[in-house]
């Protein structure tokens, strides 16, 4: 599907928060990832205007409603970061869970989960294709 403008972007997070806890979340660096989390928040009860991109610090707590973890930075090397820091412990036990750039994915146990995917077509569409 295509979305052109952000408020679409974060009706469609609106909608799959809706109906979805776990959302693997790929996309190209401003494609519109930032106001598709605002939507999914929002539909978990969490203001939107909380929502930051966690691309430097790898993770966002909301509250205990819903984790954000950005994997963009991280590599194989890392793994044993996210077992360290508890990371992978914290993906297991959130009710709601967004993983931007997912890595390690055989280690999630949600069965559940919902990909997705973001890519800018243009300056001010995307192309949204839901796995």
């Amino acid at each position: 599907m295509i979305i052109a403008t952000p408020e679409a972007m974060v009706a469609l997070g609106k909608e799959i928060g809706a109906s979805h806890n776990f959302v693997l979340l790929e996309w190209e660096l401003g494609a519109g990832k930032t106001h598709f989390v605002k939507g999914f928040a929002e539909a978990k009860g969490i203001d939107p205007e909380n929502v930051k991109s966690p691309t430097y610090t790898y993770i966002h707590e909301h509250g205990t409603d819903l984790l954000h973890v950005d994997m963009y930075r991280m590599d194989d090397e890392n793994e044993h970061f996210l077992i360290e820091k508890g990371i992978l412990e914290k993906i297991q036990n959130y009710p709601a869970v967004i993983i931007e750039r997912p890595k390690f994915t055989d280690q999630y146990v949600d069965n559940t989960r919902q990909t997705i995917c973001i890519t800018k077509t243009s300056p001010t569409e995307r192309e949204v294709t839901i796995l």
